[in-house]
């Protein structure tokens, strides 16, 4: 159980989280893709970041995994429409993105299977 899952449990007792908000353009050159995931840096002060860690290490989570799932509770909270529509935009462009790859696998396993025949003339 991630620390996001732990302020979700404690309801009322949780401490608010401040978070600022600043303004990205939608695909700036910084923002770079990791796989299917944008690849964002964030700086922690040293004493919270060993806290993150430490909730990480307790989830069996690792330190990134934990800190982009309380992110994104913390997003659900503030405008749960809003992160719901989001979320499903993920979902489906992750769908049409493993149907285009699989789609590209059969093309090239057909395209050698056919090379191959052509060999054997």
């Amino acid at each position: 159980m991630c620390l996001g899952d732990r302020v979700r449990s404690l309801g009322s007792k949780a401490r608010p989280v401040q978070l600022t908000y600043i303004r990205v353009n939608p695909m700036p050159r910084q923002l770079q893709r990791h796989g299917q995931k944008i690849y964002v840096q964030v700086l922690l002060d040293p004493h919270r970041a060993e806290l993150l860690r430490e909730y990480a290490e307790a989830a069996e989570e690792s330190f990134s995994s934990c800190a982009r799932e309380m992110l994104y509770a913390h997003l659900a909270q503030l405008d749960a429409g809003a992160y719901a529509h989001a979320e499903g935009r993920d979902r489906e462009e992750r769908g049409r993105r493993q149907e285009e790859m699989r789609l590209a696998r059969v093309k090239k396993r057909d395209e050698l299977a056919g090379l191959g025949q052509d060999s054997g003339h």
